[in-house]
């Protein structure tokens, strides 16, 4: 079963909300010092009960800011449902699981040594309660500790099927394993608790009620760390991915005019002169022939090679207003090409004026180079 760490969030954050409207309604119909009631008597208010209600709403409202500012958090987490699922289906299950089951030995051999250890301390400690702290925030660093091992295995599973760690890879191990490990532990470390308690009766139940409190408070916080340590990982593989596609763009835009004059060069050198062509007939005179007739393109000399021909058909294609072939938004690329050439701005600035970011500095400087060419 998933666990869905928003949804929580979301009827926590309702719940705070209807707690603090039932306290302004409250506080706003409490009657004001002196006020004489129906039978001619004062009515008496407790301060001392108002003061309480006040402190009570500090307190939700301090929580309900925490509490929504983790939501913000967890939102990017939750979203791309679809693309986490097709990530959480390409992951060796098989492989991992070993893996977890190895970390599950390893932190079960720490807990008993722990809890030897705290018992071994407390020994002669006639506070009981000293040894359930201490018990918990153990409990808690191993939860933590634990979390980073589950981490750690499944992106050493995903580097070893040969897959390169993405956003995606990153938002699906946190809701698909990290947050089912966090609530599977908080459930046993309170089973473990709560079961001891009643078999040895020694601790009350509203302390060990107010520990479990103390607990979930504290399991949130550690979640919300976690949250923002591998939302940061996955901004990062997005600018990653993002830089990995310009680079592509960039290369595609180079390779694309070679393989053409590749193509051409090869239809021209499979086309053979029969003995009744011109070129055969008189071998002095030039071939000259129109290229795309009804455009006003010059004339060229077809004896010319493939890629030369080519590259003087597209200037004069050019000059003559013909457009560029789809390169995204080619046309602010040319503003920024000639705004370079007017202020005599760098490439980065270029792209700033007209972006809005320097990403676009590259191809700028393509084009620019480009056009400087005359192609």
């Amino acid at each position: 079963m998933n666990f869905d760490q928003r949804e929580n969030h979301r009827k926590a954050i309702s719940g705070l909300k209807t707690r603090i409207e039932q306290i302004n309604r409250i506080l706003d119909n409490t009657p004001k010092p002196g006020t004489i009631g129906p039978f001619g008597q004062p009515i008496r208010v407790s301060q001392r009960s108002i003061g309480n209600l006040i402190r009570e709403r500090l307190r939700h409202e301090a929580a309900l800011a925490e509490l929504e500012a983790e939501d913000r958090l967890v939102a990017p987490m939750a979203s791309s449902k679809k693309a986490i699922d097709i990530v959480w289906e390409q992951i060796d299950h098989r492989l991992v699981g070993l893996k977890l089951m190895q970390i599950a030995e390893d932190m079960l051999r720490i807990h008993q040594d722990d809890l030897a250890r705290i018992r071994h301390e407390n020994r002669l400690n006639s506070n009981t309660y000293s040894e359930l702290q201490q018990r918990v925030r153990a409990n808690l660093e191993r939860l933590d500790e634990c979390a980073e091992r589950y981490y750690q295995a499944y992106c050493d599973t995903w580097a070893a099927q040969g897959k390169r760690k993405s956003a995606a890879f990153v938002r699906c191990v946190y809701q698909r394993a990290i947050m089912e490990l966090f609530a599977a532990r908080v459930s046993a470390v309170k089973s473990e608790l709560a079961s001891e308690s009643i078999r040895t009766n020694r601790w009350e139940n509203n302390v060990l009620n107010a520990t479990f409190t103390s607990f979930d408070r504290e399991v949130e916080r550690l979640k919300a760390r976690w949250v923002r340590k591998l939302e940061i990982e996955a901004i990062g593989c997005e600018y990653s991915e993002s830089k990995s596609e310009l680079v592509g763009v960039q290369k595609a835009e180079h390779v694309e005019p070679v393989a053409q004059e590749k193509v051409e060069k090869t239809a021209s050198s499979s086309v053979e002169p029969t003995s009744n062509s011109a070129s055969n007939q008189d071998k002095g005179e030039a071939d000259i022939r129109e290229v795309a007739p009804g455009v006003g393109l010059p004339l060229v000399d077809m004896r010319k090679p493939a890629s030369i021909i080519a590259k003087e058909t597209g200037r004069a294609a050019l000059a003559k207003g013909a457009p560029y072939r789809g390169v995204p938004n080619i046309d602010g690329i040319m503003r920024a090409v000639k705004d370079r050439k007017a202020t005599g701005c760098t490439y980065r600035e270029a792209s700033m004026k007209e972006f809005g970011n320097r990403k676009w500095a590259d191809r700028i400087r393509y084009w620019h180079n480009k056009l400087a060419r005359g192609e």
